[in-house]
């Protein structure tokens, strides 16, 4: 009886930790950036698109040269073999908090490009994160 209660005991455990578990990105990758000037591009990542998870930027840390930090605009790209037909996801802005461009992006490959600089494209300024963290 006590083996029989015991099993019933897992089996629940196992299905509630099933069916309780937030869904976890497929990746991620963490970085930081120092003195990056607008036009940025960060790394390149593969997303295979096995888990259908929004992809995400998370700055922490922020700073810019000169001033105090506002905010930074970052553009999600999907790249192809032709830099000029690259996919644009849009532009988020980020304050140094937590970004997301939604779910179901696609399979592929993609980067980030810093494009303003506290609400400005053509400043001389340049921007620092301590952290960056991109998930997908």
């Amino acid at each position: 009886m006590k083996i029989k209660r015991l099993a019933l005991t897992t089996c629940a455990l196992i299905a509630m930790a099933l069916t309780a578990s937030p869904a976890l990105a497929e990746g991620s990758w963490t970085s930081y950036l120092s003195n990056v000037p607008v036009g940025f591009e960060s790394r390149t990542w593969a997303d295979r698109d096995i888990d259908q998870v929004a992809t995400t930027v998370r700055l922490s840390g922020c700073s810019v040269s000169g001033t105090t930090f506002s905010s930074t605009g970052i553009t999600l790209y999907q790249d192809t073999w032709v830099w000029i037909y690259f996919t644009n996801h849009g532009l988020i802005t980020n304050t140094c908090n937590t970004v997301s461009w939604g779910q179901g992006l696609g399979s592929g490959n993609y980067h980030l490009t810093f494009e303003r600089i506290n609400g400005s494209s053509s400043t001389s300024r340049t921007l620092s994160a301590t952290t960056v963290v991109a998930g997908y």
